[in-house]
């Protein structure tokens, strides 16, 4: 240990002979170098969340334990390196309270600007203009689409689980908006995608894609920068290939490019081929997911598709991962059959709703549909009580949602 004896008095006598520093730039200047710095910029280009700030914050303890230690063990600079720290401190606090005015005033501005193009109307981040509704029922069917257009995204969780969103948005907000009748799932992208506040939503910044796409007769087209990074793992890739595919209905297919028009390589699996796009006909099946915040989802598990919708059904009963959760209760079984396209669905004992949780029971009805639904299947129930429940009349067909996950555009 060093037997050196700091006293207020010798620290205050050093401080004294740091020199007077003076900031001689004008509060123009100053204004725009805080004007170029990419922190201030416009929410609505934000970057999605990095995966790595845990490993940076390790490097940057591991740095400062070593520049510890080495002043430390060199007490011979102790006495310069007090004098240069005390320059570099006065230094900064003068050009922070320089630019302090300014900078607040900026960062309020940019605040304010953000939320205002989120429709967000307090100093809490939430999105009154983009609410999930708190009915037992979670899908939506093609009632509910009655006077609203229907948008389809794929949001990423924090777990990194793409989670499908059906939003409703009101017929006279497109009218106002886009002034088509019918827009294209591109068209309502581009429009709404930079509008969603996807932390209060509780969901991971990944919106919108980096990058443009095009449409080019059937099939879409999206030339990726050359900074993008999606391809920094298998997970990335999936997480982005998993969105495109819950995002973009209509179109048979998706081409990856650069921006030069040519094919587009990601590090982890070379040249990235077209990929098929199927507006919802996946062929999976549908899980429960549950968020950290608590929130429930009905997702698919788009690593595994299937020949028909037995074996889908089948693969449902099992749990895939501790975010991907079975709706069927134990102990619950039945029988899949298919006459005429529509699929049929006899429990083996009577399966009665009333005596089920509501939330259950509507997680089991509505993953099974949601599953028939991905191959293209309506669904009669047999074998179940009552006949009429939370507006499904089992004594007929019953329609498949047209998306998992309601929210209402309002």
């Amino acid at each position: 240990m060093s037997n050196n004896k700091w006293s207020e008095h010798k620290i205050d006598e050093l401080l004294s002979q740091v020199p007077k520093i003076h900031d001689t730039r004008s509060k123009d200047e100053v204004l725009k170098r805080l004007q170029q710095d990419p922190r201030l910029a416009d929410s609505k280009n934000k970057k999605r969340k990095q995966w790595i700030p845990s490993a940076v914050a390790v490097a940057a303890i591991a740095t400062l334990t070593i520049l510890v230690a080495s002043f430390l063990n060199n007490p011979q600079n102790e006495d310069k390196t007090m004098s240069e720290m005390a320059v570099t401190d006065s230094s900064a606090k003068l050009e922070e309270e320089s630019a302090d005015d300014t900078s607040n005033q900026m960062l309020s501005n940019s605040k304010e600007s953000a939320n205002d193009s989120a429709g967000i109307t307090s100093d809490e981040e939430t999105s009154p203009t983009f609410a999930r509704q708190g009915a037992v029922l979670t899908s939506v069917y093609p009632v509910d689409a009655k006077e609203h257009t229907v948008f389809h995204i794929g949001m990423l969780s924090n777990d990194g689980i793409v989670v499908p969103l059906t939003v409703l948005i009101p017929s006279r907000t497109i009218a106002n908006d886009l002034g088509n009748a019918e827009p294209t799932s591109l068209d309502l992208y581009n429009q709404y995608a930079s509008e969603l506040v996807e932390s209060a939503l509780g969901f991971a910044e990944f919106h919108p894609f980096e990058g443009e796409f095009k449409e080019q007769q059937n099939q879409l087209i999206h030339k990726l920068p050359s900074t993008h990074d999606y391809d920094l793992s298998s997970a990335t890739i999936n997480a982005y290939t998993e969105s495109i595919q819950e995002t973009f209905y209509g179109y048979n297919q998706v081409v990856f490019q650069n921006e030069d028009g040519s094919q587009a390589e990601f590090d982890q699996v070379g040249p990235m081929k077209p990929r098929a796009l199927t507006s919802g006909n996946t062929f999976t099946s549908f899980y429960l997911y549950r968020n950290e915040n608590g929130n429930q989802f009905l997702v698919p598990n788009m690593n595994e598709t299937h020949s028909d919708v037995q074996e889908a059904m089948n693969e449902m009963k099992t749990s895939q991962s501790d975010y991907l959760q079975s709706v069927i209760p134990e102990g619950i079984n039945f029988e899949v059959s298919n006459e005429q396209g529509i699929n049929r669905i006899r429990f083996t004992e009577e399966l009665n709703l009333e005596l089920m949780d509501p939330q259950v029971a509507s997680h089991l009805i509505e993953g099974i549909l949601l599953t028939n639904g991905s191959f293209g299947n309506d669904v009669q129930f047999e074998n179940i009580a009552p006949l009429t429940w939370n507006g499904f009349d089992f004594s007929k067909p019953v329609e498949s949602p047209v998306g998992a996950n309601k929210y209402v555009w309002e």
